[in-house]
């Protein structure tokens, strides 16, 4: 995958292997009992970002088996929405 980081206009290779790429919008906002971090120092997002915000488009990605992850922009949160 070829992404670009629009904040410091640079571009980055990774070997993922995705079938599908697309976005998914959470349904209810994020609240401070249900947010995906087990530690605060995991939470790396701006206070201003939106992301914890209801219908905030997140990427995510398929693979072959069924797993679709959301893309987060440190690989070690990427996290499984659902298997089918």
């Amino acid at each position: 995958m070829l992404v670009y980081n629009y904040r410091n206009n640079s571009y980055a290779v990774f070997d993922d292997y995705f079938t599908a790429l697309g976005y998914f919008q959470r349904p209810s906002d994020l609240t401070w009992a249900t947010l995906p971090y087990l530690t605060w120092s995991q939470w790396s997002d701006y206070w201003d970002t939106g992301a914890a915000q209801a219908w905030y488009p997140s990427v995510v990605g398929g693979n072959q088996q069924g797993y679709v992850s959301v893309l987060f922009d440190d690989d070690t949160e990427n996290e499984y929405l659902s298997i089918h």
